[in-house]
């Protein structure tokens, strides 16, 4: 059976019994509760006694930037930081491989600042550019 459908069957079953399989003793300790959000009905952790929903932005009513004013695609929006960054003195140097071959304890890429590792940690050699900006693809 697959995953998602195995968790679809398991869920009703446990939010029953939330307190079996849910309940965090050192949360509880702590002085939180576990409520059900009024507006997405998703159970969230709370120390507030009176808070009804939960801190997801979509059921506070807030938006990360203010008022939208233009829709832009992810390489728009990327060009536009970048833009900025070299404004104000930063050289923008393209992204380096996901699968980090100079650490063999990597598989992927998690960080940018993994490309930068011999530079920052060791200083075994100068940085392309100091200060930079990478559009770096991290997994």
């Amino acid at each position: 059976m697959a995953e998602t459908l195995l968790k679809k069957q398991v869920r009703p079953m446990f939010e029953k019994n939330w307190k079996e399989h849910y309940q965090v003793k050192a949360l509880t300790k702590l002085g939180y509760e576990r409520k059900i959000c009024k507006n997405c009905g998703d159970p969230f952790w709370t120390l507030d006694s009176s808070k009804e929903i939960c801190s997801d932005s979509s059921c506070m009513g807030v938006s990360f930037l203010g008022k939208k004013t233009k829709e832009y695609s992810y390489t728009e929006c990327w060009k536009k930081i970048e833009k900025f960054f070299e404004k104000n003195g930063h050289t923008s140097i393209p992204r380096y491989p996901v699968i980090p071959r100079w650490r063999s304890d990597l598989y992927f890429t998690n960080a940018s600042i993994i490309d930068f590792q011999p530079y920052v940690v060791n200083g075994e050699v100068k940085p392309p550019a100091d200060p930079l900006i990478v559009p770096q693809t991290s997994i």
